[in-house]
């Protein structure tokens, strides 16, 4: 299995919950209901950004092992090994669930 280490405030994470989209063995991607909102597990998080000015990093608000919310259109789906995960920025996240 591969690991990843994502670059700038991009973030890895574990998706739960259905997108409301499921792919058929023939490839038809089958919409069963629409769930704008999905939920994941942080399980990477990149370095962060640079700030233009001063030049220091500006770490991601999220850290490994929380739960966050998520619009179902962000970021890009990584499938290996089975094993589907999302890629996408900081910025992209809606919220942290407690």
């Amino acid at each position: 299995m591969t690991t990843f280490r994502p670059l700038g405030d991009r973030v890895l994470i574990d998706p739960v919950g259905g997108t409301g989209r499921e792919e058929a063995d023939s490839g038809l991607v089958v919409i069963r209901g629409y769930d704008p909102q999905v939920m994941g597990t942080v399980v990477a998080v990149g370095p962060g950004t640079r700030c233009p000015t001063c030049q220091t990093r500006i770490a991601p608000a999220v850290a490994v092992g929380d739960r966050v919310l998520f619009a179902a259109s962000s970021g890009e789906r990584i499938t290996e090994g089975g094993r589907t995960q999302l890629i996408l920025s900081a910025t992209q996240i809606l919220a942290i669930l407690d």
